[in-house]
């Protein structure tokens, strides 16, 4: 079945990659300062095994511009990299976090979901940046 196989590389896999640097500033806490990279070689096209309630692999038709001609997604490689900073707030039990992620990925499909198969074309997503920020007391 084409696009039924994932490959990722998640959380401590061995193809996430993670610095991390911890030092003491002041009298606040522990301040950590890190980078993250991360590589997904997806069978499955956007989210889950992406496959339809029939089973089949989800129509990228409007996302390939093939008009009329049913087209199925059959792969996707994602990379996914960013830094963040977070300060621990020892005397409140609070750390203070702000982070940022870029994602990127090259989504690949043909008229019959296979890798290789009759107009198999590779597209790029532009790249999407996230910077996320919060506060985690602890209790």
């Amino acid at each position: 079945m084409p696009g039924a196989v994932d490959q990722s590389d998640v959380l401590f896999a061995p193809g996430r990659r993670r610095a991390k640097v911890w030092r003491h500033l002041g009298k606040l806490g522990r301040t950590t300062v890190y980078g993250n990279y991360e590589h997904y070689n997806t069978g499955g096209i956007i989210g889950g095994n992406s496959f339809t309630a029939t089973g089949r692999p989800r129509d990228l038709r409007n996302l390939f511009n093939t008009g009329a001609v049913t087209f199925l997604g059959s792969g996707a490689d994602i990379d996914v990299w960013g830094a963040g900073v977070n300060q621990n707030i020892e005397a409140a039990s609070l750390d203070v976090y702000l982070a940022w992620q870029r994602a990127e990925a090259d989504i690949t499909g043909s008229r019959n979901g296979s890798a290789n198969g009759p107009g198999a074309q590779t597209i790029s997503i532009e790249p999407i940046d996230m910077i996320m920020s919060g506060a985690v007391i602890k209790f």
